[in-house]
């Protein structure tokens, strides 16, 4: 949604990128600017002012260059000659105040999606103009609530799509509302919550495709592993593996097993260390 009143001047294409920075469109003959930040711009901001749009303003022209103050919450003065240089460069008059509607804030860069208000045409605060999504691909999976453990946010995942390359991802939000599914056929409902992630990768071409995805339960450093087949199950009970000694020969060796992952097993036990060589079924 625009809020600014006036006359649509310029617009991105559709499909193009726009980033910190950058024209988002133009009113007036004068660019509305893209910023980044969570929090929605709603007001000038202008010496004085307090606030986490504020913060964001700052934030945003210290990466752009404007810098010469610490970022924090508060519209100094030392703001408001950051502000004015950075309007010079935008062909703004140096007013030193961020009016409302000059800029819009969004979580990263957007990729356009649509134009709502075609050039030439007249808007006013509220109207929209364009559409728009983050410029990175992301992934929404309905969780069972069983495995909800799993997911934590800002943790990693991978996901592997319809062609088999696997990207890896960040969970950015974990649903915190149950939602309830009705079982088929007489199975009980399925309960599960949203989680929400952004790939790492460019996939620009893949707009809607279904994608595997896998959280990871657990994590171990530092521990030796074999594969899955050299495992060998013992008469009297539990796994063991067979040692190749220097000379070529097996013999046999009781071990303890960990985690499991991708074809392999942590194990532990007597004579083992890396770089001892195992053998595997055929």
């Amino acid at each position: 949604m625009g809020r600014l009143a006036g006359t649509v001047t310029g617009l991105p294409g559709i499909g193009s990128t726009v980033s910190r920075g950058e024209r988002l469109y133009g009113v007036d003959g004068k660019p509305v600017v893209l910023l980044y930040g969570k929090s929605p711009a709603y007001r000038d901001m202008k010496s004085g002012d307090k606030g986490e749009d504020v913060r964001q303003l700052e934030e945003n022209l210290q990466a752009l260059g404007y810098g010469g103050f610490t970022p924090d919450s508060e519209f100094t003065d030392l703001t408001a000659q950051a502000v004015k240089r950075w309007q010079k460069a935008l062909g703004l008059s140096q007013t030193g105040k961020v009016a409302d509607g000059r800029v819009v804030f969004a979580s990263g860069s957007l990729r356009i999606g649509g134009h709502k208000a075609p050039v030439g045409s007249d808007v006013r605060p509220g109207g929209p103009v364009l559409t728009g999504t983050s410029s990175k691909r992301q992934v929404h999976v309905d969780l069972d609530i069983g495995d909800r453990s799993l997911a934590k946010k800002d943790g990693t995942t991978t996901v592997t799509l319809p062609d088999g390359k696997t990207v890896k991802g960040t969970i950015t939000s974990v649903g915190t509302t149950v939602k309830k599914t009705p079982g088929e056929n007489g199975a009980a409902d399925k309960s599960t919550i949203g989680v929400d992630i952004e790939l790492a990768d460019d996939v620009a071409d893949i707009t809607e495709a279904p994608v595997t995805v896998g959280l990871q339960s657990a994590k171990k450093e530092n521990v030796l592993t074999v594969p899955i087949t050299a495992l060998l199950a013992l008469r009297e009970g539990g796994y063991g593996v067979e040692v190749i000694g220097a000379d070529g020969k097996g013999t046999v060796s009781a071990v303890k097993l960990g985690m499991f992952a991708n074809g392999r097993v942590e194990v532990s036990g007597s004579g083992l260390t890396a770089g001892t060589t195992v053998g595997v079924a055929a």
